[in-house]
């Protein structure tokens, strides 16, 4: 997983494998593959858990969104526990496919009068996603 910080409440996350597919192409999969929701939905879930053996016990609301460019995604969020006011009132994510990636870009509302104008960056940044078909060499730690 790569995390970049490219906003003092905002990170872009690209995970490295889809869901259950990890590192599978579409020839292995065959008929096998889940659909982009799907796999949306495992990613909701698996990236939840993960966060409720830090936070406890999360409710989260999703809904299903269509960018702009028609690909699908997916609009999630739960709201952090009062221990972790200091990070906000809730944490939110929008996540889309790209071939055999997952694409998650996350922030987190101040306020509950804060999370609409989350959103909308959120799927503004989004939009803004130039994907190449070309891999590219991540720097190295020293």
């Amino acid at each position: 997983m790569l995390l970049k910080r490219i906003h003092p409440a905002f990170v872009v996350i690209v995970c490295v494998t889809v869901g259950i597919a990890a590192q599978s192409n579409d020839q292995e999969l065959g008929s096998n593959r889940p659909d982009n929701r799907t796999i949306l939905g495992f990613h909701r879930d698996w990236e939840s858990k993960c966060a409720e053996t830090r936070l406890g016990k999360l409710s989260v609301e999703s809904t299903d969104v269509k960018l702009k460019d028609g690909r699908d995604a997916l609009l999630w969020k739960f709201d952090l526990p009062e221990r972790s006011s200091d990070l906000g009132r809730s944490s939110i994510f929008l996540t889309t496919i790209n071939e055999n990636y997952v694409i998650v870009l996350a922030a987190n509302a101040k306020s509950r009068n804060d999370e609409e104008r989350v959103r909308q960056f959120l799927v503004d940044a989004i939009g803004t996603l130039k994907v190449s078909s070309k891999p590219f060499p991540l720097p190295q730690s020293p």
